[in-house]
């Protein structure tokens, strides 16, 4: 099965699919650098992020069951982050720009310009919820946000990584200590 299969790349433009007997199947698939790889939850297709390091920056997605490629996209700017979302609908592409996160049809690589209102930054990694109604995404700079995709990408903060401030652990300590832990003796509601 799928669980048993884990692929590697590499600057020579190879995938490799390893086996649990440690045997792996080599397959040149670009000409390019493949810099990040993301396999999508039923295991079937691979997004593969290639660059030549400076103009070419390309996503482009394979069937590995036939070998053949779905489709390829273009991006202008370098890419930071590639994943595909929860039930594999989507593939979220960062990219190197105030823009940020790029959402990617999985079925045939057009944009889906509706999922996120507002810019997201750079961002190098992002995860959706099962129903992919919300996301998560971390940015370079250590920050988190949390992303409503079923309202068109309202997002909420919630750590900024040089503060405290927005920290969900931190956010629970303050409350603890403004109105007390429910439930624990010695704690008081005010």
């Amino acid at each position: 099965g799928f669980e048993n299969i884990y692929f590697s790349a590499g600057k020579d433009g190879f995938l490799v699919k390893w086996t649990d007997d440690n045997n792996g199947e080599h397959y040149q698939i670009t000409e390019l650098e493949i810099k990040m790889i993301s396999v999508s939850p039923n295991g079937k297709e691979i997004a593969v992020y290639e660059t030549d390091g400076g103009l070419i920056n390309r996503v482009s997605v394979w069937n590995w069951e036939t070998l053949t490629r779905k489709f390829a996209r273009r991006f202008s700017d370098s890419v930071t982050s590639i994943s595909y979302t929860a039930n594999g609908n989507y593939i979220m592409v960062g990219t190197a720009t105030v823009d940020g996160v790029v959402f990617l049809r999985s079925s045939n690589g057009d944009v889906v310009s509706n999922k996120i209102r507002e810019s997201t930054g750079i961002v190098s990694y992002a995860i959706t919820s099962k129903t992919e109604k919300t996301a998560v995404m971390y940015s370079p700079a250590g920050s988190l946000a949390y992303y409503n995709l079923w309202r068109r990408g309202s997002w909420n903060f919630l750590h900024d990584g040089n503060t405290n401030e927005g920290c969900p652990a931190s956010r629970l300590r303050n409350r603890v200590q403004e109105k007390g832990f429910p439930g624990r003796r010695g704690n008081r509601r005010k």
